[in-house]
């Protein structure tokens, strides 16, 4: 029998028992239960007829919708690991994912929004010396010389080596029950269930691998956590490729019945609209969509009573923001958590009656599952409350090493903790506070300097809607810091009052030498502030440094 916390064995419980509930609705169509799990084993079968297998990794390249969830539950239904790809990446970094993991089957988005997403498919199996010629390979979605199935999703054109998504979902009808019901039994808790890359901010993407039994038990915690039912749905903007969406979104509904309004990046407008349209009662999204969503100039027509639950993560929040949130939904509670991808993206939370002072300042404790630790970088040993270290997990369900990296995984995987490279204190509840990267952390004149204590205390400066903090080269410091700041609508910002706003709330050394205000900050591709990009902008002079 498959193992019983296997992604599988969840899909068809949830089926079983949800049958005829909305399970998803996106632009194209809604889906209950019953029509995620005909169409998971759909692709299940179809990946078994094109010769893939448990253990063999799978390339997911596309925007929000219901076929990505499709894709990834069906080849978890045989044990393939599913190796979610940015859409933002270049033909190089996507190439350099490939390669690393060598993917048997790829499912490729052709319709990006102004991307050239046929083309740049043809440049990365280029690239990787498989090529798309026409009439190449032995047959639809099968190269040849190992190439991957490649199968399109979308508008193509598409050259006749790529299977189209119906011709692929047709291969399905060529396994038997029997052979299907033989893959699907082998897959136990320990299969790897995903591969992610993260963003490589401190050197080359590493693959941090998943297992599916610690994904669905850790997903129980996290519904239980929030108290999630079959009454709650979801209103989802961020990339599906992000772990947010093809964990938590994925797996939730799996174990609570509830349900995802599917939304293809964010739009003020299209949230108000359907927020009151599918009854949805959980907002997960960051402080400055929640910014938007309140300054739209219809805002104030749209109900937002109905909201349960609003997650904050992402970036320090304002009191004004909560009291904002908290005029629209009066019935709402205010949940802030912390995660990393090593970590099965979600590892802190603030509790449903922490106090709003609590949600602001904090990253909660750890989930039941897990366990948290500060310590400092040299020593495995906890630092006394208060005293700044790095954050340490441990738990089931965290990452089981970097593909094909021993020495990666060893760095991370310490004495069976987790080394976060994030910096954090801890008080005597146990409440976190994240204070910077163990690499973002800058010196100046001696002093240690925390980007994200600054910026939490200019979050809290009247009129400031995002706030970024980094330090640059000082001959005399070493480095100073600088921050740059972009203002809510209708604000104006001066650089004087923001340095006198911090000069009384942080000692000398930590307030920034200058204060740029600028009309947006440049964002990675993992949707981060991209601080190298303000760092060269500065250095260069154009307009955001001296």
């Amino acid at each position: 029998m498959a193992g019983t916390a296997t992604i599988g064995r969840r899909l068809q419980d949830a089926a079983g028992t949800w049958s005829d509930r909305l399970w998803l609705v996106d632009d194209h169509r809604a889906w209950t239960f019953a029509d995620l799990a005909v169409g998971a084993e759909r692709v299940a079968r179809a990946l078994l007829a094109s010769a893939v297998g448990q253990g063999d990794p799978v390339g997911v390249f596309a925007s929000n919708r219901a076929e990505w969830f499709v894709f990834e539950l069906g080849a978890a239904l045989i044990g393939a690991p599913v190796v979610p790809l940015n859409t933002r990446f270049t033909a190089a970094e996507l190439g350099q994912v490939l390669s690393r993991v060598g993917v048997r089957a790829l499912l490729w988005e052709g319709s990006l929004r102004g991307k050239d997403a046929v083309g740049l498919l043809g440049q990365v199996l280029a690239g990787q010396d498989h090529a798309l010629a026409d009439g190449a390979g032995e047959g639809p979605g099968r190269a040849a010389g190992g190439a991957p199935v490649v199968v399109g999703l979308g508008d193509g054109p598409w050259p006749p080596s790529v299977a189209t998504w119906a011709d692929f979902l047709d291969r399905a009808d060529g396994i038997g029950d029997r052979a299907f019901a033989q893959a699907r039994e082998r897959v136990q808790e320990d299969a790897t269930g995903l591969i992610v890359f993260t963003s490589g901010t401190t050197g080359a993407p590493k693959g941090a691998m998943l297992r599916q039994g610690g994904i669905v038990a850790h997903m129980r915690t996290w519904a239980r956590h929030l108290g999630f039912t079959g009454d709650d749905r979801a209103i989802l903007a961020s990339p599906v490729f992000w772990g947010f969406g093809c964990v938590l979104n994925a797996v939730v509904p799996l174990l609570a019945g509830s349900s995802i309004v599917l939304h293809d990046g964010f739009d003020a407008r299209a949230w108000l609209t359907d927020i009151g349209r599918w009854s949805c009662t959980y907002l997960q999204g960051v402080p400055s969509q929640y910014q938007l969503l309140l300054d739209h100039p219809q805002s104030e027509d749209f109900d937002l009573s109905g909201i349960r639950l609003v997650q904050i993560g992402g970036a320090p929040s304002a009191d004004v923001l909560v009291r904002r949130l908290r005029r629209r939904a009066p019935g709402a509670v205010l949940v802030s958590a912390y995660g990393l991808t090593e970590g099965g993206f979600v590892n802190t939370a603030t509790d449903l009656g922490d106090p709003d002072e609590l949600v602001l300042s904090t990253v909660g404790r750890a989930l039941p599952d897990n366990e948290a630790a500060v310590r400092p970088l040299d020593r495995d040993e906890d630092c006394p409350s208060g005293e700044v270290g790095e954050l340490c997990l441990r738990g089931p369900h965290l990452m089981t090493g970097y593909l094909g990296d021993p020495v990666a995984t060893a760095q991370t995987l310490r004495g069976g903790w987790l080394r976060t490279g994030d910096l954090a204190t801890m008080d005597r509840g146990g409440y976190l506070r994240i204070v910077g990267r163990v690499k973002d952390m800058f010196i100046t004149g001696g002093m240690n300097v925390y980007p994200a204590e600054v910026e939490n205390v200019l979050a809290g400066a009247p009129g400031v809607a995002l706030g970024a903090v980094a330090g640059v080269p000082d001959d005399r410091m070493g480095e100073v810091g600088v921050a740059w700041v972009v203002a809510e609508a209708g604000a104006s910002l001066e650089e004087a009052e923001l340095l006198a706003h911090l000069r009384t709330r942080l000692a000398d050394y930590k307030v920034p030498r200058r204060v740029c205000v600028v009309d947006e900050l440049p964002m990675s591709a993992s949707g981060k502030v991209a601080k190298l990009e303000l760092v060269e902008r500065w250095s260069g002079g154009d307009g955001a440094g001296p």
